[in-house]
């Protein structure tokens, strides 16, 4: 192990076959410190290109087996980025077997309610949870969500006298039933939303009405930030949802260049000045550059947003550069 017990803050490399040892007849030897370096390595080699994705993808399924929060979710960040910007349809199958192999033994084990306060597993099942009903969307998560939130809610069925899930899992099963369901959940969670004063359950109820999928109802959810149910800082909270959802991404995008100068006018100054930053989620030196020519004769009205634009053209460029030097690699180890 290069760095015993995690001493050392730096990552490593190893040549490829020390690193699968380390990855599977060693992995039960290793102590978390040490796992956590792995991974940290193991991540760090993905985005500079030394260590291709698919070789990444084969040593994390070790990090699934872990029941420690810390090291488990060492995967999640890196197959959310894939399954955003380098998988197609016929691939999500085999992303979803993936995913089921890496957290479906937690899920079971953990669900959705803990019996005990335990901190490990509070952050372990909010942490899996959330992957396998928003980022692999397994079908099965995904159902038990739906009828949570029902229940949970009243809507169409009797309402639970208290929550049948953990409430660091609130958000998770609101978003599911908005994509599962149609427009009369939508509306019914939209008048919750308005009648609620709750600051916390309100950002909740509010990033669920964002997320939904049918084109329609994402509409209505970003149309909001033109009205007056929001307060000043919820207004960029449907737009950030959406600017993060590769099938409602773009036409988000089209909506602030449509209600460009409204939404500017309604937004405190501060938070004008982050609008650049919602490009953040694009993916190609194009839109980089439509960006960049859409900002160019606004940019200096808003505050922090010449530094804010600057870092979103970066991102999306150096995201392209990402795709690019991993995406077959990764495409490969899922076909």
């Amino acid at each position: 192990m290069p760095n015993e017990h995690g001493a050392g803050y730096y990552r490593w490399r190893v040549r490829p076959s020390e690193r699968a040892a380390l990855s599977k007849l060693a992995w039960r030897r290793l102590d978390n410190e040490e796992r956590v370096s792995f991974g940290e390595s193991l991540r760090a080699g993905f985005s500079d290109g030394s260590i291709e994705g698919a070789d990444v993808l084969d040593a994390f399924v070790a990090f699934g087996s872990s029941n420690q929060s810390q090291v488990a979710q060492y995967p999640m960040a890196l197959l959310d980025f894939a399954a955003r910007h380098m998988l197609d349809e016929s691939q999500f199958g085999s992303f979803q077997n993936y995913a089921d192999r890496l957290y479906g033994r937690v899920y079971r084990k953990l669900g959705w309610k803990g019996k005990t306060s335990d901190e490990n597993d509070s952050f372990m099942r909010r942490n899996v949870v959330r992957f396998l009903a928003l980022v692999s969307k397994d079908p099965k998560v995904r159902k038990q969500a739906v009828q949570l939130a029902n229940s949970f809610l009243g809507f169409e069925t009797t309402k639970d006298k208290e929550a049948k899930f953990a409430p660091e899992l609130r958000e998770v099963v609101l978003k599911v039933a908005v994509q599962e369901q149609g427009e009369a959940f939508f509306s019914f969670l939209e008048k919750e939303f308005v009648e609620s004063q709750d600051a916390l359950y309100r950002q909740e109820l509010l990033a669920a009405l964002s997320v939904a999928t049918n084109q329609k109802l994402a509409e209505r959810a970003r149309n909001l930030a033109l009205g007056q149910k929001l307060r000043a800082n919820e207004k960029m909270i449907p737009l950030y949802m959406q600017m993060a959802m590769p099938e409602l991404r773009d036409q988000a995008w089209d909506w602030v260049k449509k209600h460009y100068d409204e939404l500017v006018a309604k937004l405190p100054e501060g938070r004008a000045g982050q609008l650049p930053l919602l490009m953040s989620g694009f993916c190609s030196t194009n839109k980089a550059e439509e960006i960049g020519q859409f900002f160019e004769n606004r940019i200096h009205q808003l505050l922090g947003g010449p530094r804010n634009l600057a870092a979103a053209i970066e991102s999306t460029r150096l995201c392209e550069a990402q795709v690019k030097r991993q995406g077959q690699s990764v495409r490969a180890f899922f076909d």
